[in-house]
C-alpha cells in the first residue's frame, strides 16, 4: 500500500506461501467445491518509527506475532514486498537526505538480513512483475536493486526529487513523480533511461497504473485531483 505522507506507520501485504506450495493446491481446488477451495495465508507487515521494527500481523487471525527489530535509529518508513512473498525490503530515513537504508527481511523466518547503504533517502520501492529486480526512488535518482544479491545498480537520473513509483504490468516502463517540479517522469526499465516528463497538478506524489498498463493514475497533493495519462500523451485533469 503507498500514502500520500511518508510519516507514522506504513503497511503491505504479502501471500505468506510458496508458489511450489501454493500451486498444487490451486490446481486441486478445481475439481472441488467452492467452499473448500485453498487460500494463501496472507500476513501484513507493519513499521513503527518510534521502536525502528516491523510487525507481522496474520490475516487469517488479526493477530500480530513477535516484531522484527532492525538497527537502531532506522527510522522505518515504507515496507516493500517482493511478487513471490518471499522477502520485504524496509525502506529506512536517517534524517540525512544523502544517506538511507534498505533493510531486506525473509519473511519465511521474520529475520532481518544486513542493511544495503544508499545514498539517498528512500522513498518508495516497486518491483518488476517477475520479482528480479526493485527500483528505489529517493534524491533525484531511481537505483535499481538486484533481489537474487541485494546488489545496488548504477542510479538512474531521473528528476529533482522522486517521491513515488509504479512499474507497468509488462515491466518495461516505471512512472515516478516529482513533487518539485510538477512532473511525472516516465522511465525506460529496459534502457535504464528516464524520458520525457509529462506536466501533471501541483504536488503529484502516488503514482498508480490500471491492470491492463493502459492508464496511469497521479494524485496531486497541492490540489487534490487527479491526472490520468496513457504512455507520453499529455495528461488531462479529472475531478
Amino acid at each position: 500500500m503507498k500514502s500520500i505522507t511518508r510519516a507514522g506507520p506504513r503497511i503491505a501485504a504479502a501471500a505468506f506461501s510458496c508458489a511450489a506450495l501454493l500451486l498444487p493446491g490451486v490446481a486441486q481446488a478445481a475439481a472441488r467445491p467452492a467452499a473448500t477451495a485453498v487460500r494463501p495465508v496472507i500476513t501484513v507487515y507493519v513499521v513503527s518509527q518510534i521502536s525502528d521494527t516491523v510487525t507481522p500481523i496474520s490475516g487469517a487471525t488479526n493477530w500480530p506475532g513477535r516484531a522484527i527489530k532492525l538497527p537502531p535509529g532506522s527510522y522505518p518508513t515504507f515496507t516493500a514486498i517482493t511478487p513471490d512473498g518471499k522477502r520485504g525490503y524496509v525502506l529506512s530515513s536517517t534524517g540525512n537526505p544523502l544517506l538511507g537504508y534498505i533493510t531486506p527481511v525473509n519473511t519465511a523466518t521474520s529475520k532481518a538480513l544486513p542493511a544495503i547503504q544508499i545514498a539517498s533517502s528512500p522513498g518508495d520501492m516497486a518491483f518488476t512483475p517477475d520479482g528480479k529486480t526493485g527500483y528505489i526512488t529517493g534524491g533525484s535518482d531511481v537505483v535499481p536493486l538486484s533481489t537474487a544479491t541485494n546488489k545496488l545498480g548504477k542510479p538512474i537520473k531521473v528528476s529533482s526529487a522522486t517521491i513515488d513509483i509504479a512499474i507497468t504490468p509488462g515491466g518495461k516502463t516505471a512512472y515516478v513523480s516529482d513533487s518539485t517540479t510538477n512532473r511525472v517522469v516516465p522511465v525506460n526499465l529496459v534502457a535504464h533511461t528516464a524520458l520525457r516528463p509529462i506536466r501533471v497538478g501541483p504536488g503529484p506524489e502516488t503514482v498508480a497504473i490500471t491492470p491492463n498498463g493502459k492508464t496511469v493514475y497521479a494524485a496531486n497533493y497541492s490540489m487534490s485531483t487527479w491526472h490520468t495519462g496513457a504512455g507520453d500523451i499529455p495528461w488531462t485533469r479529472t475531478a
